[in-house]
């Protein structure tokens, strides 16, 4: 017959030691398994929120890049327009008068074409620059209307300014018209229809 033991309560607790001990590590390692689950979790949920971030932005940059892009050539519409008023305008400024009354609605004439070129300056549009008479015809610049032999000038020269050409930033608003210089009758040389071609 089993003695028993003369300590009760030594034998309960070596009991409790060797249930723990036969499930301890069990009991340990399901609370790491689930931080790891939990950090793998955390790390795609923010690697996703930053791919969405980044996807954001990029939609919002190219958002405004159109809207700038479309405004930009609804402005340039309107600019052109009020070049060709202002063409108008000095076309009947170039138109003879001669008594007070052809003198006052010249000046009203001069005020209105004064009007439009500070809008035009306003927004940036600038008559363009270095188009005078002997400078080199350039096809991105310049527009050849006409090219007639200049006696000692070489071909492709500008000998006249026919209308003023406009730059607005970066962009060519309107070309300059120019009268170009040609190789005389029979020689080799730049023409009017090889200007024409480069333009």
């Amino acid at each position: 017959m089993k003695k028993k033991s003369e300590h009760p309560d030594e034998e309960t607790a070596s009991g409790r030691e060797t249930a723990d001990g036969a499930h301890g590590s069990g009991s340990e390692s399901a609370p790491a398994d689930a931080l790891a689950e939990a950090l793998r979790a955390r790390d795609e949920h923010l690697a996703r929120w930053q791919r969405a971030q980044a996807d954001f932005q990029n939609l919002r940059r190219r958002t405004q890049s159109d809207i700038d892009a479309a405004v930009r050539r609804s402005q340039q519409g309107l600019l052109e327009g009020i070049l060709l008023a202002i063409d108008q305008l000095e076309l009947a400024l170039a138109a003879p008068r001669g008594d007070a009354a052809a003198e006052s609605w010249t000046r009203g004439v001069e005020m209105t074409k004064a009007e439009l070129l500070r809008t035009l300056s306003n927004a940036g549009a600038q008559p363009l620059a270095g188009v005078d008479a002997g400078a080199r015809f350039d096809p991105a610049l310049h527009q050849a209307v006409a090219s007639r032999p200049a006696e000692g000038r070489e071909p492709g020269l500008i000998l006249d300014v026919v209308r003023t050409g406009y730059t607005w930033g970066q962009v060519v608003l309107r070309p300059a018209q120019v009268i170009v210089s040609a190789a005389p009758p029979g020689a080799a040389g730049a023409d009017l229809g090889t200007l024409a071609t480069e333009s």
